[in-house]
Formats: structure tokens, sequence, C-alpha cells
């Protein structure tokens, strides 16, 4: 399976397991799922199709349209009534070149840097200034961005750490004196 066609089957399967979720609650629909999903991938001649197959899956669960004017965040848990979640200004947000996902939170890559949106509120919650502003990836629990002049690994993992903890008020303990 090549090009448009591979992508939609993914996706449509993304869908399939997005069904199982609340409030549809299909959970038989993980099987032809994650077992058309692992066929495919498995099938993939190279690791760059592998990853991207399970993009296009993981697409079926949500979307983040990128526009002239920001980024509108999607929920497509429920295929048959799509929310919007958010909307993110350009006023808000700077200009956007692409974004990621990783660990459950959106991560934008602009001219602002490599901005991090919370999980609930999809607001920017921290900024990280990286160099390469033009493309990023996520290899892992890593983003990796790419610019003209270089490439720059930044670890999520301290950052979702760290959001989550302020998020629910448990951050580190000041040390005592």
């Amino acid at each position: 399976m090549i090009g448009w066609r591979r992508a939609a089957v993914l996706g449509g399967l993304g869908v399939m397991a997005a069904m199982a979720l609340p409030p549809v609650y299909i959970l038989v629909l993980l099987i032809p799922a994650f077992t058309g999903l692992l066929w495919i991938v498995e099938e993939s001649p190279g690791l760059t199709r592998s990853f991207s197959g399970g993009w296009w899956f993981g697409f079926g669960h949500s979307a983040a349209v990128l526009g002239k004017g920001g980024v509108v965040v999607i929920d497509l848990a429920n295929p048959k009534q799509p929310k919007i979640v958010s909307r993110l200004s350009k006023k808000q947000i700077g200009r956007v070149e692409d974004l990621v996902a990783v660990a459950g939170r959106l991560f934008l890559l602009g001219d602002r840097g490599l901005q991090m949106l919370d999980a609930k509120t999809r607001r920017v919650v921290e900024t990280v200034d990286v160099q390469p502003r033009q493309r990023a990836a996520r290899m892992g629990r890593f983003i990796v961005t790419v610019g003209k002049l270089g490439l720059q690994v930044v670890d999520s993992a301290p950052l979702t750490f760290a959001a989550g903890a302020s998020s629910t008020g448990q951050g580190a303990a000041a040390p005592s004196q």
C-alpha cells in the first residue's frame, strides 16, 4: 500500500481505535485497529515508513491544524461530532512552522522557539529557546528540531514532568535550611 491510500487506511484504523474510547465504547474495534496497524507497520520497508504509519494512526485520535492565523486543536474521539478543543492565534503563539505530539502534549515550533501546550487547557505552559526552527520530529521522548544551519535534540521528559507537577501543585519541595 502506498501514498494517500496507506495514510487513509491508517487514519481510519486510528479512528476505529478512538471509537473504543468514551463516549462510544465499542471496545471490539481495538482488535482490527491494532492488528491492522501492526500488519501495515511491520510490512513497511524502512524506519521512516514505520514512523509515518504510527503518525497517521495517531492522527485518527486528534488533529492539530496549522495555518496562517495560528493553530486549531480538534478532538476526534467521537468521529461523528469532532470538537474544537483550542484555538491559538498567531498573536498568542507567534508564527508556527511545525508541531509534534509527545506523551500527550503538543509542542509547537516557530519564531518563539519550542512551546509546550498544557494537556488540558491547550495553552502554552513552557517555552524552550532552540535555534533550528523549521521542522520538528518525535523520536521517543526526544524532539528533534531542524533548521537551515543545524539540528538540536530536546529531551521532553523534564518539560512534561515539570508542567505536570506544577499544574497539580506537586512540584519539588524547596530544600530546608
